[in-house]
């Protein structure tokens, strides 16, 4: 099915035209698009590139729908992200005070040693670094773990650090979400 998909895209930019696939297959529609139209109840609520599909999503409905995210309910107070009571460090955002929801990708989790949360699942992607689902309160996260090595095992405490989150407010505003301490802190 690989072979066929890359064969077809090869085909269609050698002749140079426009062509129309429809499919329910995410990775098909990522791998085969320039552009993909993604539809909610017979709507198209975003048409955009994949890269734009997932870092821009319109949408609580797509930013779940395409690619993997994790939803988690917050509260936004005074530009802050609040996780509570799920041991998530605190967000900046640019969003009016009231509920919402984060949308977070596996890649922007990061699992360290520490406390607050339990590794669940471990799978190793060599080089140190392995994909690890955490739970904490009832709530499991796909993350990634780096350093790995000794420490990334079943059942093993951990902390979890949040790069970055696309939160939607209630009336369905969006915006990006970025930690309130320095990047250099979350390596490590």
């Amino acid at each position: 099915r690989k072979e066929v998909r890359r064969w077809v895209r090869g085909l269609h930019e050698r002749l140079g035209i426009t062509t129309v696939l429809v499919t329910h297959d995410q990775e098909e529609a990522m791998e085969m698009a320039d552009r993909i139209a993604v539809m909610e109840r017979g709507r198209i609520v975003q048409f955009a590139t994949p890269a734009e599909l997932l870092d821009a999503p319109a949408t609580p409905f797509v930013a779940g729908f395409v690619g993997e995210a994790a939803r988690v309910p917050c509260v936004v107070r005074t530009g802050v992200v609040h996780f509570d009571p799920l041991p998530l460090p605190p967000l900046r955002v640019a969003l009016p005070d009231g509920p919402a929801h984060a949308f977070i990708r596996p890649q922007e989790i990061v699992a360290t040693p520490g406390e607050g949360a339990t590794l669940r699942l471990v799978r190793a992607d060599g080089g140190g670094e392995a994909r690890v689902v955490a739970e904490s309160g009832g709530v499991t996260l796909d993350a990634v773990a780096h350093g790995a090595g000794a420490w990334a095992v079943r059942g093993a405490p951990c902390r979890l650090q949040v790069r970055s989150a696309t939160v939607f407010g209630a009336p369905g505003e969006r915006a990006r979400a970025t930690p309130l301490v320095e990047r250099a802190a979350l390596r490590g």
